[in-house]
Protein backbone atom coordinates (compact mmCIF):
# COMPACT_ATOMS: atom_id res chain seq x y z
CA UNK A 1 0.00 0.00 0.00
CA UNK A 2 1.48 3.39 -0.69
CA UNK A 3 1.55 6.08 1.72
CA UNK A 4 -0.74 9.38 1.40
CA UNK A 5 0.45 12.71 2.00
CA UNK A 6 -2.88 13.06 3.84
CA UNK A 7 -2.13 15.03 7.26
CA UNK A 8 1.24 16.20 5.78
CA UNK A 9 1.84 19.88 6.20
CA UNK A 10 3.28 22.49 3.26
CA UNK A 11 6.72 21.71 4.38
CA UNK A 12 6.72 18.12 4.67
CA UNK A 13 5.72 17.75 2.00
CA UNK A 14 8.02 19.86 -0.31
CA UNK A 15 10.61 17.90 1.76
CA UNK A 16 9.67 14.35 0.81
CA UNK A 17 8.82 15.76 -3.21
CA UNK A 18 12.21 16.84 -3.52
CA UNK A 19 13.98 14.12 -1.49
CA UNK A 20 17.15 12.21 -3.31
CA UNK A 21 18.75 10.25 -1.15
CA UNK A 22 18.81 9.55 2.81
CA UNK A 23 18.42 12.66 3.59
CA UNK A 24 17.27 12.97 7.82
CA UNK A 25 14.89 15.28 8.69
CA UNK A 26 13.46 16.58 11.76
CA UNK A 27 9.41 16.74 11.93
CA UNK A 28 6.91 17.73 14.10
CA UNK A 29 4.29 15.12 14.91
CA UNK A 30 0.94 16.09 16.42
CA UNK A 31 -0.62 12.88 18.19
CA UNK A 32 -3.96 12.04 19.46
CA UNK A 33 -3.82 12.40 23.29
CA UNK A 34 -4.75 8.39 23.17
CA UNK A 35 -1.65 7.33 21.60
CA UNK A 36 0.14 4.78 23.64
CA UNK A 37 3.69 6.54 23.87
CA UNK A 38 5.53 2.86 23.42
CA UNK A 39 3.42 1.67 20.46
CA UNK A 40 4.18 4.78 18.80
CA UNK A 41 8.05 4.53 19.34
CA UNK A 42 8.32 1.12 17.97
CA UNK A 43 6.43 1.99 15.21
CA UNK A 44 8.17 4.95 14.23
CA UNK A 45 11.30 2.76 14.62
CA UNK A 46 10.31 0.57 12.36
CA UNK A 47 9.40 3.18 9.91
CA UNK A 48 13.12 3.86 10.34
CA UNK A 49 12.87 7.18 12.67
CA UNK A 50 13.69 7.91 15.86
CA UNK A 51 11.87 9.78 18.59
CA UNK A 52 13.60 12.94 19.76
CA UNK A 53 11.26 14.11 22.61
CA UNK A 54 7.65 13.87 23.65
CA UNK A 55 6.04 16.49 25.10
CA UNK A 56 2.80 15.40 26.46
CA UNK A 57 1.25 18.12 27.57
CA UNK A 58 0.69 19.25 24.03
CA UNK A 59 0.63 15.49 22.14
CA UNK A 60 3.67 16.96 20.20
CA UNK A 61 6.25 14.98 19.08
CA UNK A 62 9.73 15.37 18.00
CA UNK A 63 11.12 12.72 15.24
CA UNK A 64 13.84 12.39 12.92
CA UNK A 65 13.26 10.62 10.05
CA UNK A 66 14.33 10.00 6.27
CA UNK A 67 12.35 12.59 4.14
CA UNK A 68 11.20 9.88 1.95
CA UNK A 69 9.31 8.50 5.05
CA UNK A 70 7.25 11.69 5.72
CA UNK A 71 4.19 9.80 4.29
CA UNK A 72 4.72 6.75 6.48
CA UNK A 73 4.86 8.54 9.24
CA UNK A 74 1.98 10.88 9.24
CA UNK A 75 -0.09 7.18 8.32
CA UNK A 76 0.73 5.72 11.36
CA UNK A 77 -1.99 5.36 14.05
CA UNK A 78 -2.95 8.26 15.88
CA UNK A 79 -1.13 10.38 13.89
CA UNK A 80 -3.02 13.92 13.22
CA UNK A 81 -0.57 15.88 11.64
CA UNK A 82 3.09 16.24 10.65
CA UNK A 83 4.92 19.23 9.55
CA UNK A 84 9.29 19.74 8.94
CA UNK A 85 10.98 21.30 11.73
CA UNK A 86 12.55 24.52 10.61
CA UNK A 87 15.79 25.37 12.35
CA UNK A 88 15.70 29.05 13.56
CA UNK A 89 17.80 31.69 12.59
CA UNK A 90 17.81 35.13 14.23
Amino acid sequence: MTPSMRGLGPSAKKLLLRATGDERVSSLVQVAPAVEPEAFRRAVERAGGTVRSWLAETNVVTVEIGARQLAVLADLPGVVYVEAAHTYRP
